[in-house]
């Protein structure tokens, strides 16, 4: 089990990827206004417990430290816990004791039924959060403080087929770099079964196909969100010189885009072939700074300041649906908090930057 703390210090689980290192200044201003915006209460009269699989895929990383550097605002106690990938440790997580009315915000583990979180949790009386991986509605109409925050995986899934296939359109009239007849597309995906890489994938073929183009996955990999897998495995499809059937990189996440990236400066491909369209998601500060040099063609950006906004006010105990859809700007019910994905590109991504990354 992972150690608790208060605000104001570093969860001990967390490890900073290379994508990570660089956004200390993004967390300021994210939580910068949220903390302007709220009152500090002198003691924590209930707690905000954070569980987690493994503190080590970068998106849910920042959302964690949002959540820790906002939780005092809301006169909310920080805790954090993470579960190494183990389904039991995370009920055990959630089903302990409270010294304190507790809210759990809880991104399962891969393959948990969130029904057997909400069902752990339902005895205490205690909220649960959901984000980051969106149970059925029926899960959370099964007990009356349930909650999901995040992005739809459906309508990521869409959003992210559709950049590509508008790329394609706008930018490649002859998208066959490879001159081998038919649009080949190499995927790096997360873990295997996990609803939020499921769901851009199937966006991803579902887009292809209804604009019509004759496409192939020509190489898939699991590298489970992660830099350095998928690092690896592109720097060994290049030695193999197997990198070269590829005419579109689609990477289900910002991290595993940015490997490529890498992979492809230090492999010292010719820079006089045509430049590899790369999709990512997750909207990382090095995946916009990549975007902004060319390098990555696109990337799905979640809202993590309203995120964190959200999972705040309902810890602290908001539950007015109007009261949630005026702070999330959208409309809010069945406790579910939709925030729709905003898509990066070269167009916009100079005045994102600017607004969401100072």
């Amino acid at each position: 089990m992972a150690p608790q703390f208060s605000a104001g210090a570093a969860p001990a689980g967390l490890s900073l990827s290379r994508a990570a290192a660089r956004m200390t200044q993004t967390l300021t201003a994210l939580t910068l206004g949220l903390l302007m915006s709220t009152t500090a209460a002198a003691e924590p009269a209930s707690v905000v417990d954070v569980c987690v699989p493994a503190g080590r895929v970068t998106y849910i990383n920042l959302l964690t430290e949002a959540i820790r550097e906002g939780a005092s605002a809301f006169g909310l106690k920080f805790v954090y816990h993470e579960a190494f990938d183990n389904a039991a440790r995370q009920l055990e997580q959630v089903g302990a004791p409270e010294a304190l009315p507790t809210t759990y915000v809880v991104r399962p583990v891969d393959g948990l039924d969130p029904q057997r979180l909400v069902e752990q949790v339902r005895p205490k009386g205690s909220p649960i959060i959901i984000f980051s991986t969106a149970p059925e509605q029926k899960v959370i109409d099964s007990y009356d403080e349930a909650w999901f925050v995040g992005t739809s995986n459906a309508a990521a899934g869409r959003l992210y087929g559709k950049a590509i296939t508008d790329y394609l359109k706008k930018h490649r009239s002859n998208y066959d770099i490879n001159h081998s007849g038919r649009l080949e597309v190499l995927v790096l995906r997360g873990p295997r079964g996990n609803s939020n890489d499921e769901a851009r994938y199937a966006g991803l073929k579902a887009a292809l196909e209804h604009a019509g183009y004759d496409y192939t996955i020509v190489h898939e990999a699991y590298c489970d969100w992660l830099y350095e897998p998928a690092f690896h495995h592109v720097s060994k499809l290049l030695q193999d010189d197997r990198f070269k059937d590829a005419d579109l990189v689609a990477a289900m996440n910002d991290e595993m885009a940015l490997a490529v990236i890498d992979a492809l400066e230090q492999s010292g491909r010719d820079p006089d072939l045509p430049r590899l369209p790369i999709f990512g998601a997750d909207g990382l500060r090095d995946a916009l700074f990549a975007i902004q040099s060319g390098e990555l063609t696109a990337t799905l950006m979640h809202d993590v300041a309203t995120t964190t906004s959200m999972i705040l006010s309902i810890a602290a105990g908001e539950r007015d649906f109007d009261v949630l859809s005026r702070r999330a700007g959208i409309k809010v019910d069945n406790r579910r908090v939709l925030l729709p994905p905003l898509l990066v590109t070269e167009q916009n991504v100079k005045q994102i930057l600017k607004t969401t990354h100072r």
